[in-house]
């Protein structure tokens, strides 16, 4: 009975606007459950990330969201900064409200949705998600994902040579464990003299273990490209990262 009336209050209660402030502007998101509620009014270590992101940004910097979900620190990092945004996500569901959060804080001629998969091989990709009412979307079942779709799948080194994308200034990642495919996939990006001045990344040690990676395999492959890690935070068995280029 408990269980019915629960899904009556969400039934009437979703979808809704809900905003928050983040540093000079409020931005305003479309939610359709209580997951993605929390994305935008959750937990304020993700807040103090995303605002040390949207620090480091300039009016003219390209900035790299790769694992967008519904776009809460993209949008965020367009509307503060005023720079270009190319906001990386796969999920059909996840994407179709990552593009009407952008609509809804007017923000479409500052971002770029692409709808695919970061990763280290060009073609296409086995993608494990629940959609937006469940756990996150990654490239391994690392939380009991609900079915398996098959995806687009782009390096992001053959994506820049292809004109898909402009050369990224700072890059986010939140992939859900395949972080390290992402950045094996702009290897040359990072090694080059146009290289990303700063990357940001949030580490998953359980998914990671999915893909065979840990975090020191990361630090590890940023430290022998030249980045210094600035800081390491952990949360709730989670880890946020600031890499420099020395």
């Amino acid at each position: 009975m408990l269980h019915f009336l629960s899904r009556v209050t969400n039934f009437f209660k979703y979808p809704k606007t809900v905003n928050r402030r983040v540093l000079k502007v409020n931005v305003t998101f479309k939610v359709y459950n209580l997951i993605e509620e929390d994305r935008v009014l959750g937990s304020n270590s993700e807040m103090e990330f995303t605002e040390e992101i949207i620090s480091e940004l300039k009016p003219t910097d390209n900035y790299f969201d790769i694992g967008s979900c519904i776009g809460f620190t993209a949008i965020s990092a367009a509307i503060n900064s005023e720079c270009k945004v190319f906001a990386f996500e796969p999920d059909n569901e996840l994407a179709e409200h990552l593009r009407h959060n952008i609509e809804l804080n007017r923000a479409s001629d500052k971002i770029q949705v692409n709808q695919w998969a970061v990763s280290d091989t060009d073609g296409t990709i086995d993608f494990f998600t629940s959609g937006a009412n469940g756990a996150s979307p990654s490239l391994a079942k690392t939380q009991n994902q609900s079915r398996k779709v098959t995806v687009k799948t782009y390096r992001i080194d053959s994506a820049i040579k292809q004109n898909i994308l402009k050369i990224p200034s700072v890059i986010k990642l939140d992939i859900e464990g395949a972080e390290l495919l992402a950045l094996k996939g702009m290897a040359e990006s990072l090694n080059s003299a146009k290289s990303p001045r700063v990357i940001f990344i949030e580490s998953h040690p359980p998914f990671m273990a999915q893909f065979g990676h840990t975090v020191e395999m990361l630090q590890q492959f940023m430290m022998n490209r030249n980045y210094k890690e600035i800081y390491m935070k952990e949360r709730g068995g989670e880890f946020h990262h600031k890499f420099m280029k020395m």
